[in-house]
């Protein structure tokens, strides 16, 4: 099923940041870099009864779901090009002044064309 449509009518532009692979070099192992995106995605916020739903995995009223359509097209804001990305557990997006990693994946590629990631809202550090 196609839900592009539908996704892209409630998607707005968010930027994310990215954690690339690291990979090793001969003997020495290479960080991955962090890589901030700018991508379209739907996101709603959990209700109280989506919280129970998923009762036991800690999620809150304050996390959110993002639906994004894939493949991933995304706006590298370093090289302003149009890059194809998989997101990633702990990936962090930035949405009404606060930042959310995310946290589990629903992948529905296999009938639909989307992913609905739940983010966790990522809380101040103080240091």
């Amino acid at each position: 099923m196609k839900f592009e449509r539908l996704i892209k009518k409630y998607s707005k532009k968010y930027t994310i940041k990215h954690k690339t692979e690291g990979h090793w070099d001969g003997p020495n192992w290479i960080e991955g870099s962090e890589v901030n995106y700018q991508i379209e995605a739907a996101i709603f916020p959990i209700s109280a009864e989506q919280v129970q739903r998923y009762e036991g995995l800690g999620y809150t009223t304050q996390d959110i779901k993002v639906f994004i359509t894939v493949p991933i097209e995304a706006l590298n804001l370093d090289t302003e090009e149009i890059e194809t990305i998989e997101l990633k557990k702990d990936d962090e997006i930035s949405y009404l002044d606060n930042k959310y990693v995310f946290d589990t994946v629903n992948d529905r590629t296999t009938h639909a064309d989307f992913v609905k990631w739940i983010a966790v809202r990522k809380q101040d550090d103080s240091s």
